[in-house]
């Protein structure tokens, strides 16, 4: 494609080469122009800051999945990459039946109910 676009503007008359020239150049300083204008965005991290203080959020059911199995997996396959390891864990945990999940779903909300009495206590300490 390269070389036929190249034949196409080596064949082009003089004065149509001017004219896409005389395009480019009025394009480019436009480009300078709006590029100096350009402020950026508003700021670095619009997000507020966490409070180091605050309580932490549990771990989700899934992820008490994968802290556990993931040893297992790479005991079973060394040479597995990381990344291959976190798919398989990810494909078990869809296709696992809700009796093998239940361990981890339970302790995941009795977890968030022991965050969500921390993070209400510490909530109107901070008051």
């Amino acid at each position: 494609i390269v070389k036929a676009v190249a034949k196409e503007w080596r064949d082009l008359p003089n004065s149509e080469k001017k004219y896409w020239e005389n395009m480019a150049m009025v394009d480019k300083t436009r480009y300078a122009r709006e590029k100096e204008a350009y402020k950026g965005p508003l700021g670095k991290n619009l997000r507020a800051k966490k409070n180091p203080l605050a309580p932490k959020r549990p771990m989700s059911a899934f992820l008490m999945y994968a802290q556990k199995m993931r040893r297992v997996l790479q005991d079973q396959n060394p040479a597995m990459p990381n990344a291959d390891i976190s798919r398989l864990l990810g494909e078990t945990w869809r296709n696992a039946d809700l009796e093998e999940k239940q361990p981890f779903l339970d302790r995941e909300e009795g977890e968030r109910k022991i965050y969500r009495a921390k993070m209400d206590s510490w909530k109107n300490d901070q008051k």
